[in-house]
């Protein structure tokens, strides 16, 4: 499904320490037929200490739409 983004915002808390995977761990917390709510957490892999989140909304079925400024469909699109 095309998608756009349409917010995306990520919070620094702390560094991560060089040798350890990180863990990504999103959650859609609203979703209608055009716009989808994301949060997500990242978090050092060995002791979960959490190092950043993030929050992002994204535009749905964006294939073949096309937007003028305001966010009004152009004319014959």
């Amino acid at each position: 499904m095309p998608i756009a983004t349409l917010d995306l915002r990520m919070d620094y808390l702390r560094p991560a320490i060089g040798d350890r995977a990180l863990l990504a761990v999103a959650t859609c917390r609203h979703l209608t037929d055009e716009v989808a709510f994301i949060h997500c957490d990242i978090l050092s892999e060995s002791d979960s200490a959490l190092l950043a989140t993030a929050n992002a909304t994204f535009m749905r079925n964006t294939q073949g739409q096309r937007f003028q400024a305001g966010g009004r469909k152009k004319e014959g699109a």
